[in-house]
């Protein structure tokens, strides 16, 4: 947690430094030269920070909400970019509206399938199953097989297995007991990205975000199995 607001600090700190030098330098070919690489830094170290995030509970459940403000940061800094070559001129106040009003509009229609709050309630119904009675976490995912095929779904973890249901078909195409698996955080090839979970079997691969938090949550629930 340390590292994340250590980065997230860093961040932090870019973008307002950035700010600072464009409006005091006042040098439209300065701000647009470092606005540009600003956008994929920024982005660079979100996805660091998200990644590698064990968050809390509470916090998990606002996921949604961490998404649209992503999308909406985004969004922000492109208008800005857009401002900053058409008018010669940063609008704090308008990079502000910007990125507040594109961070709704990303919570109702949504960017990605997995990150919106809307779609994954249409996912829970057509993937729903009456027979998870002891749900412990679930959330949507991409399940990635031998061949590197990618399939939207949902993934669902209960008292002692973990399932994963296929969007179009609502088709299991993992399940596991809890007890048979040991699952390790995938990482990107570029950069070490964390971007899913690795279960060593079959080459079987599940995307899903924070995937630190379903590591540390199949533990927590694989220990109360045995101790019960």
């Amino acid at each position: 947690m340390k590292n994340q607001i250590f980065l997230s600090s860093i961040a932090i700190v870019i973008l307002v430094c950035a700010i600072y030098f464009v409006k005091t330098l006042n040098n439209t070919n300065f701000s647009i030269a470092l606005f540009i690489p600003l956008y994929f830094v920024l982005f660079i170290l979100l996805n660091i920070i998200l990644g590698n995030s064990n968050l809390p509970k509470w916090l998990f459940r606002l996921r949604f909400t961490i998404y649209s403000f992503e999308h909406g940061l985004g969004f922000g800094i492109g208008m800005s970019i857009i401002n900053l070559i058409e008018k010669h001129h940063f609008d704090i106040i308008g990079f502000i509206v910007y990125t507040v009003l594109f961070s709704t509009i990303s919570f109702f229609i949504g960017i990605q399938a997995n990150e919106n709050y809307f779609r994954f309630k249409k996912l829970i119904r057509k993937t729903g199953n009456s027979t998870f009675i002891d749900l412990a976490l679930t959330d949507s995912a991409y399940y990635v097989d031998a061949e590197l095929f990618k399939t939207l779904g949902r993934l669902i973890l209960e008292y002692d297995r973990l399932h994963f249901y296929s969007a179009e078909e609502n088709k299991c195409l993992f399940d596991a007991k809890l007890s048979d698996i040991h699952p390790v955080v995938d990482k990107s090839s570029y950069l070490k990205i964390p971007r899913g979970l690795d279960f060593l079997k079959d080459e079987t691969k599940i995307y899903i975000k924070f995937p630190y938090y379903w590591l540390n949550a199949i533990e927590k629930q694989r220990l109360k199995q045995l101790s019960n």
